[in-house]
């Protein structure tokens, strides 16, 4: 009995999985050199079953959006910096308790914003990772506040980006203050004190 309902179950999962929607092999157009890929320089379209990607125009796209960020923080425009954010975002600040929804964040902007600029100066190159189907994005850049209390510290960004209705919105924001290690060993060793 038990290898009758062995063999049952193993044909209904070969039925199942026969049935389910597999994705179609990405194949590429490479323009320059050919060296392009995903995360290369960014010479190809890519063709799946959601059509034909433009990785160049999709990062130019992303690229508005983080370029946007740092102008809205130093133009105090906290109505474009909140545009940028799908409604269910989450962004997580520098502090563990910092976990905030879309409508909990543009209170707060706004309130900073209205008190000060914020100047972020990049101080790495930007990284951008499309997915393959050109729907989701991660970004990852970091800044130095200067002229402030905290100009010693690099902030650490990292975004992930959905497109929603032929636009990119951010959907998860991570903000962190980050340092090296040998400056965290010293830090560890100020707070056991």
């Amino acid at each position: 009995m038990k290898t009758v309902k062995s063999i049952v179950l193993f044909i209904v999962l070969i039925t199942f999985f026969s049935f389910c929607e597999h994705d179609e092999p990405i194949t590429s157009e490479c323009f320059g050199n050919g060296e392009g890929d995903i995360n290369g320089p960014n010479l190809c379209k890519h063709q799946n079953k959601h059509g034909l990607v433009d990785f160049v125009a999709e990062e130019n796209a992303i690229n508005v959006i983080l370029d946007g960020i740092i102008s809205s923080f130093k133009n105090q425009d906290a109505s474009t910096l909140i545009s940028m954010l799908s409604d269910d975002v989450i962004v997580l600040g520098s502090d563990p308790e910092q976990v905030f929804n879309k409508d909990q964040i543009a209170a707060g902007w706004s309130y900073i914003l209205e008190q000060t600029p914020l100047i972020l100066i990049p101080v790495t190159e930007r990284q951008i990772v499309i997915s393959a189907d050109g729907h989701s994005a991660t970004a990852v850049e970091q800044y130095n506040m200067p002229e402030d209390t905290f100009s010693n510290v690099v902030f650490r960004n990292a975004y992930h980006l959905v497109k929603q209705k032929k636009e990119w919105k951010i959907i998860c924001w991570n903000g962190a203050c980050i340092m090296s290690d040998d400056d965290l060993l010293k830090l560890n060793e100020i707070l056991g004190e």
